[in-house]
């Protein structure tokens, strides 16, 4: 067996450890678009924000985000956006069942630009009938015995960001 560390070498390889994984996570979300927002927001405001959060089933900071994305939306609300090149706003009413997961995940990236946070896509998506079962990974086969029900934020998530991620240029 091993010797024990002293605790002031644990430590140090403990904290380098998180060191270089809070960098990793940066270049991610970096890479991924986002900017880091710091502001300091009066107690009972953040309060309101971790109860929002919670109702949602999402983060302090995709719910911000949205928060932010309605806030400027209703700021907006005269101008009338320009869609950017090769997107297509979403028609909300519209079912019309996605033939595969590439086009799904499309879908969910166009919902997300728009404001939605993962929980609310993948509620959506549940109420639409859009299941893991009713679209399939690929076209003709049956889902796994032990794949999900139904859309949950970890599922959708892998689904945008490892299966389907957005191609940026």
């Amino acid at each position: 067996m091993p010797a024990k560390l002293p605790d002031d070498i644990a430590l140090e390889r403990y904290r380098a450890g998180n060191r270089q994984r809070s960098l990793k996570r940066r270049e991610r979300l970096e890479h991924a678009g986002n900017k880091q927002l710091l502001c300091w927001i009066p107690a009972v405001l953040r309060k309101q924000l971790d109860e929002i959060a919670s109702e949602h089933n999402d983060t302090v900071s995709n719910t911000v985000t949205m928060i932010i994305h309605a806030g400027i939306a209703a700021l907006t609300a005269s101008i009338a956006p320009t869609p950017a090149t090769g997107s297509q706003p979403i028609d909300k009413a519209s079912n019309k069942q996605p033939n595969d997961r590439a086009a799904l995940a499309d879908v969910a990236h166009q919902m997300r630009k728009e404001g939605m946070t993962v929980a609310m896509i993948a509620a959506e998506f549940n109420k639409r009938g859009w299941t893991p079962e009713a679209i399939p990974k690929q076209g003709g086969t049956k889902p796994r015995s032990d794949a999900a029900v139904e859309w949950t934020v970890k599922s959708l998530s892998q689904l945008m960001n490892r299966d389907h991620p957005t191609v940026s240029l």
